[in-house]
Protein backbone atom coordinates (compact mmCIF):
# COMPACT_ATOMS: atom_id res chain seq x y z
CA UNK A 1 0.00 0.00 0.00
CA UNK A 2 2.99 2.32 -0.21
CA UNK A 3 3.97 4.53 2.71
CA UNK A 4 3.12 3.36 6.22
CA UNK A 5 3.63 4.93 9.59
CA UNK A 6 6.84 3.97 11.38
CA UNK A 7 6.63 1.55 14.24
CA UNK A 8 7.74 3.42 17.34
CA UNK A 9 8.36 0.49 19.65
CA UNK A 10 8.77 -3.24 19.13
CA UNK A 11 9.01 -6.07 21.62
CA UNK A 12 12.75 -6.31 20.98
CA UNK A 13 13.30 -2.68 21.88
CA UNK A 14 12.25 -2.83 25.54
CA UNK A 15 13.76 -4.29 28.68
CA UNK A 16 12.96 -2.63 32.02
CA UNK A 17 9.85 -0.58 32.88
CA UNK A 18 11.92 2.63 32.73
CA UNK A 19 13.41 1.61 29.42
CA UNK A 20 9.92 0.85 28.14
CA UNK A 21 8.53 4.26 28.96
CA UNK A 22 11.56 6.02 27.53
CA UNK A 23 11.21 3.91 24.38
CA UNK A 24 7.59 4.99 24.04
CA UNK A 25 7.77 8.66 24.96
CA UNK A 26 11.19 9.87 23.84
CA UNK A 27 10.37 8.95 20.21
CA UNK A 28 7.07 10.79 20.62
CA UNK A 29 8.91 13.96 21.51
CA UNK A 30 11.77 13.58 19.07
CA UNK A 31 9.69 12.28 16.18
CA UNK A 32 6.54 14.33 16.71
CA UNK A 33 8.23 17.59 17.77
CA UNK A 34 10.86 18.45 15.18
CA UNK A 35 13.70 20.44 16.66
CA UNK A 36 13.14 19.36 20.26
CA UNK A 37 16.70 18.15 20.59
CA UNK A 38 19.36 19.09 18.03
CA UNK A 39 21.22 16.10 16.64
CA UNK A 40 24.33 16.85 18.66
CA UNK A 41 26.05 15.00 21.45
CA UNK A 42 27.53 15.44 24.90
CA UNK A 43 27.10 18.70 26.79
CA UNK A 44 25.33 20.50 23.94
CA UNK A 45 22.63 17.84 23.68
CA UNK A 46 22.03 17.67 27.43
CA UNK A 47 21.78 21.44 27.61
CA UNK A 48 19.36 21.48 24.68
CA UNK A 49 17.11 18.93 26.37
CA UNK A 50 17.06 20.91 29.61
CA UNK A 51 16.23 24.18 27.84
CA UNK A 52 13.65 22.76 25.43
CA UNK A 53 11.29 21.03 27.86
CA UNK A 54 8.10 20.03 26.10
CA UNK A 55 4.64 19.36 27.47
CA UNK A 56 2.87 16.37 25.97
CA UNK A 57 -0.85 15.79 26.59
CA UNK A 58 -1.83 12.14 26.46
CA UNK A 59 -5.25 10.63 26.01
CA UNK A 60 -5.61 6.96 26.95
CA UNK A 61 -8.38 5.00 25.23
CA UNK A 62 -9.09 1.70 26.96
CA UNK A 63 -7.15 1.80 30.25
CA UNK A 64 -7.27 -1.95 30.81
CA UNK A 65 -4.24 -4.23 31.04
CA UNK A 66 -2.14 -2.37 28.45
CA UNK A 67 -3.51 1.12 29.03
CA UNK A 68 -3.24 0.70 32.78
CA UNK A 69 0.39 -0.34 32.41
CA UNK A 70 1.10 2.75 30.30
CA UNK A 71 -0.39 4.94 33.04
CA UNK A 72 1.58 3.08 35.73
CA UNK A 73 4.84 3.51 33.82
CA UNK A 74 4.20 7.22 33.32
CA UNK A 75 3.62 7.64 37.05
CA UNK A 76 6.74 5.62 37.87
CA UNK A 77 9.00 7.52 35.47
CA UNK A 78 7.81 11.11 35.89
CA UNK A 79 11.12 12.31 37.32
CA UNK A 80 13.10 10.44 34.67
CA UNK A 81 11.01 11.96 31.88
CA UNK A 82 11.44 15.43 33.35
CA UNK A 83 15.20 14.95 33.19
CA UNK A 84 14.74 14.24 29.50
CA UNK A 85 12.91 17.53 29.12
CA UNK A 86 9.42 16.03 28.96
CA UNK A 87 6.34 16.96 30.98
CA UNK A 88 3.89 14.17 30.24
CA UNK A 89 0.29 14.90 31.25
CA UNK A 90 -2.39 12.21 31.11
CA UNK A 91 -5.11 14.71 30.32
CA UNK A 92 -7.92 12.37 29.25
CA UNK A 93 -8.95 8.76 29.77
CA UNK A 94 -11.76 7.02 27.88
CA UNK A 95 -13.51 3.85 29.01
CA UNK A 96 -16.87 2.07 28.93
CA UNK A 97 -18.97 2.82 32.00
CA UNK A 98 -22.35 1.38 33.03
CA UNK A 99 -25.26 3.82 32.98
CA UNK A 100 -28.16 3.89 35.45
CA UNK A 101 -29.63 0.81 33.75
CA UNK A 102 -26.34 -1.06 33.83
CA UNK A 103 -25.73 -0.70 30.09
CA UNK A 104 -22.15 0.06 29.09
CA UNK A 105 -21.73 3.45 27.46
CA UNK A 106 -18.78 5.43 26.15
CA UNK A 107 -17.39 7.63 28.92
CA UNK A 108 -14.41 9.87 29.45
CA UNK A 109 -12.76 12.03 32.07
CA UNK A 110 -10.67 15.03 31.07
CA UNK A 111 -8.34 17.21 33.12
CA UNK A 112 -5.87 20.04 32.63
CA UNK A 113 -3.53 18.29 35.06
CA UNK A 114 -2.26 14.73 34.90
CA UNK A 115 -4.69 11.99 35.91
CA UNK A 116 -3.26 9.19 38.02
CA UNK A 117 -4.58 5.64 38.04
CA UNK A 118 -6.21 6.44 41.39
CA UNK A 119 -7.88 9.53 39.89
CA UNK A 120 -9.23 7.51 36.99
CA UNK A 121 -10.56 4.70 39.19
CA UNK A 122 -12.24 7.19 41.53
CA UNK A 123 -13.92 8.94 38.60
CA UNK A 124 -15.03 5.62 37.12
CA UNK A 125 -16.63 4.66 40.44
CA UNK A 126 -18.40 8.03 40.81
CA UNK A 127 -21.69 8.19 38.85
CA UNK A 128 -21.42 11.98 38.69
CA UNK A 129 -17.83 12.15 37.46
CA UNK A 130 -16.69 12.49 33.89
CA UNK A 131 -18.90 12.86 30.83
CA UNK A 132 -20.30 10.95 27.89
CA UNK A 133 -17.62 9.71 25.54
CA UNK A 134 -16.85 12.08 22.68
CA UNK A 135 -13.60 11.37 20.83
CA UNK A 136 -13.70 14.65 18.93
CA UNK A 137 -14.10 16.62 22.15
CA UNK A 138 -11.35 14.52 23.73
CA UNK A 139 -8.94 15.42 20.93
CA UNK A 140 -9.82 19.11 21.19
CA UNK A 141 -9.23 19.01 24.93
CA UNK A 142 -5.77 17.49 24.47
CA UNK A 143 -4.70 20.13 21.94
CA UNK A 144 -5.87 22.77 24.40
CA UNK A 145 -3.72 21.34 27.20
CA UNK A 146 -0.47 21.14 25.23
CA UNK A 147 0.97 21.92 21.83
CA UNK A 148 1.87 18.24 21.47
CA UNK A 149 -1.14 15.92 21.84
CA UNK A 150 -1.07 12.13 21.60
CA UNK A 151 -3.86 9.57 21.85
CA UNK A 152 -2.85 6.04 22.83
CA UNK A 153 -5.46 3.54 21.70
CA UNK A 154 -5.03 0.23 23.52
CA UNK A 155 -8.30 -1.27 22.30
CA UNK A 156 -9.02 -3.62 19.42
CA UNK A 157 -12.17 -1.68 18.56
CA UNK A 158 -13.25 -0.99 14.98
CA UNK A 159 -15.26 1.97 16.26
CA UNK A 160 -12.16 3.51 17.83
CA UNK A 161 -10.09 2.67 14.74
CA UNK A 162 -12.52 4.75 12.70
CA UNK A 163 -11.49 7.78 14.77
CA UNK A 164 -7.85 7.78 13.67
CA UNK A 165 -8.24 9.95 10.58
CA UNK A 166 -10.26 12.48 12.56
CA UNK A 167 -7.62 12.61 15.31
CA UNK A 168 -4.79 12.91 12.83
CA UNK A 169 -6.73 15.60 10.99
CA UNK A 170 -6.81 17.61 14.22
CA UNK A 171 -3.04 17.29 14.53
CA UNK A 172 -3.22 14.68 17.29
CA UNK A 173 -0.63 11.90 17.05
CA UNK A 174 -1.86 8.31 17.41
CA UNK A 175 0.03 5.45 19.05
CA UNK A 176 -1.47 1.98 19.19
CA UNK A 177 -0.77 -1.76 19.31
CA UNK A 178 -3.90 -2.08 17.15
CA UNK A 179 -3.26 -3.34 13.60
CA UNK A 180 -6.81 -2.86 12.32
CA UNK A 181 -6.28 0.42 10.51
CA UNK A 182 -3.04 -0.72 8.91
CA UNK A 183 -4.48 -4.02 7.71
CA UNK A 184 -8.14 -3.18 7.20
CA UNK A 185 -10.14 -1.02 4.83
CA UNK A 186 -7.92 0.68 2.23
CA UNK A 187 -10.10 3.80 2.08
CA UNK A 188 -9.73 4.31 5.83
CA UNK A 189 -5.97 3.82 5.63
CA UNK A 190 -5.68 6.35 2.79
CA UNK A 191 -7.75 8.82 4.81
CA UNK A 192 -5.28 8.50 7.69
CA UNK A 193 -2.31 9.03 5.37
CA UNK A 194 -3.96 12.12 3.86
CA UNK A 195 -4.63 13.51 7.34
CA UNK A 196 -0.99 12.98 8.36
CA UNK A 197 0.25 14.72 5.24
CA UNK A 198 -2.08 17.66 5.91
CA UNK A 199 -1.29 18.24 9.59
CA UNK A 200 2.08 16.59 10.16
CA UNK A 201 0.63 14.33 12.84
CA UNK A 202 2.16 10.86 13.14
CA UNK A 203 0.62 7.42 13.53
CA UNK A 204 2.68 4.66 15.16
CA UNK A 205 1.25 1.13 15.17
CA UNK A 206 2.27 -2.26 16.57
CA UNK A 207 3.57 -0.60 19.75
CA UNK A 208 3.99 -2.34 23.08
CA UNK A 209 4.66 -1.72 26.73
Amino acid sequence: RGKRAARLVSADDVHTPKDKMQSLLIPLALGFSPGLVPRTSGVEQRAAVAMAAKRIALGIVGPGLVGGEVMAQIEATTALLEKQGLEVVVAAVSELKPDADGKLQGWQVCSDTSLSIADFKAALADPAAGEAGDFGKMADHLTGVADHAVIIDTTASEFVSNMYDMWLGKGVHVVTPNKKVGSGDLKRWKSCVAAMEKTGAKWGDETTV
